[in-house]
């Protein structure tokens, strides 16, 4: 960081223009993992509601509340993730992490209730994908496009800070 703040303008244009053409970055892992959270998330909610057997209206309800928050937490994983910062990172894991647990609850309260075994069965048809869903999610987390466009903003956001320290320095003198 230091190196970068005392580089001329020149020297950074060369790094940027070397940077962006040995890096580029591929978009769709991020795009891809939102998109494989959101259905494992529509599938465990679902499943909670008609586990409980709740009105429509209730239902309903419920859905709508949650909608709003996990909307707004879905938009600032890009958001965190264009801007450089980790905490994009953080929230894809923690909404992992929510996912996986909410498949694990459903699952839990199907075994605990009693019913009979083709009711059983019925009730975990569309299990087997959800896992499937979220071992894509953690196969996509781990693969080195993910990776590769988070260090590719994060390094970005380096350079335009070192670039603004660097102004900052030659504007004091």
């Amino acid at each position: 960081m230091d190196l970068l703040k005392k580089s001329t303008p020149v020297q950074e244009n060369a790094l940027n223009i070397q940077w962006y053409r040995l890096s580029r970055p591929n978009p769709f892992s991020v795009g891809i993992i939102i998109m494989l959270l959101e259905i494992v998330l529509a599938w465990g909610w679902a499943t909670l509601i008609f586990h409980f057997k709740l009105p429509v209206e209730l239902s309903a309800l419920f859905l709508y509340s949650i909608t709003p928050f996990m909307c707004i937490f879905i938009v600032l994983i890009p958001y965190g993730l264009g801007r450089g910062y980790i905490s994009g990172l953080l929230l894809i894991y923690c909404f992992h992490l929510f996912n996986i647990l909410l498949t694990s609850a459903v699952f839990l309260l199907i075994l605990i209730k009693s019913v009979e075994l083709n009711e059983w069965m019925k009730q975990l048809y569309f299990f087997p994908l959800q896992l499937l869903v979220i071992y894509l999610c953690r196969h996509t987390i781990n693969s080195n496009s993910f990776y590769k466009i988070i260090s590719f903003f994060r390094t970005t956001r380096l350079l335009v800070e070192a670039k603004k320290a660097r102004e900052k320095l030659q504007s004091t003198k």
